[in-house]
């Protein structure tokens, strides 16, 4: 089945979050992991910190801010699957944080202004 422009575009903004990410010095751990019905963008690591990120992509203003996105809600769906991944590779470093990345782009804007909220919450 053929993406929606919505899917296409979130998915861009994915990309240049990773690409972020990775300028900043992290690993990309993963894209997209899913559990039940919660699901993080970006699994990164640097310094022996994971981050599990949520990006929102928007093309403009006129629906609120991205970081608006971000209920509780949201942040107990986020918190489920930071769980099972951590149980899922306890290989991997326990310490953690929920970061949001915001990428904003209109037309004939280049590059996208990016913005970073890190550490969300303490847990």
């Amino acid at each position: 089945m053929a993406k929606s422009y919505r899917q296409n575009f979130g998915h861009w903004g994915e990309e240049k979050a990773a690409a972020f990410l990775s300028e900043l010095g992290y690993d990309v751990l993963e894209r997209n992991y899913r559990t039940g019905h919660s699901e993080v963008d970006l699994i990164a690591c640097k310094d022996g910190c994971l981050s599990f990120v949520e990006v929102k992509t928007r093309s403009s203003r006129n629906f609120g801010l991205a970081e608006d996105a971000i209920t509780p809600q949201k942040m107990a769906a986020l918190e489920r699957a930071v769980y099972a991944f951590l149980e899922a590779h306890p290989d991997l470093p326990q310490d953690w944080q929920i970061d949001l990345i915001v990428v904003e782009t209109s037309t004939g804007e280049l590059p996208p202004l990016i913005l970073r909220y890190e550490n969300l919450g303490e847990f």
